[in-house]
């Protein structure tokens, strides 16, 4: 019996993205001679280059314990994410950067939903820049 689950679980998100989703523009930092990001990687013609990728915005709930000599405090700490296809994602990599509500944000993985290589979730974190 071969199941249909990844194909309709596909065509589901898709219509989802098309419909309620809105384009990212990421942007990757080129590294310079020490590994660090001192500005952004263009191409030949010396335009930045951008990724530009659909998806959904949402966030995830996870928990961080703080433990403070014999008590433990346990606080919820909010995850920005984007729901997206797999297949556009693919090409993103960590430390690339996308603006959301005026915030930078920071990729920090994707994750390739039950291995279909069909819907992506793309992790982020807010880059505190010590303004707001």
């Amino acid at each position: 019996m071969t199941l249909k689950t990844p194909r309709f679980e596909s065509n589901k998100i898709k219509r989802m993205i098309d419909i309620q989703g809105l384009e990212y523009k990421f942007i990757r930092k080129a590294l310079d001679e020490f590994g660090g990001g001192s500005s952004y990687e263009k191409d030949d013609n010396g335009i930045i280059i951008e990724r530009v990728i659909k998806g959904i915005h949402h966030e995830v709930n996870g928990y961080v314990t703080i433990t403070t000599g014999d008590s433990a405090r346990t606080r919820s700490k909010k995850t920005p994410m984007i729901l997206c296809m797999y297949e556009g994602a693919n090409s993103l990599k960590t430390n690339d950067e996308v603006i959301i509500n005026s915030k930078v944000h920071k990729l920090t993985g994707l994750v390739n939903i039950s291995d279909w290589n069909i819907i992506g979730d793309i992790s982020l974190e807010v880059i505190d820049n010590g303004v707001s």
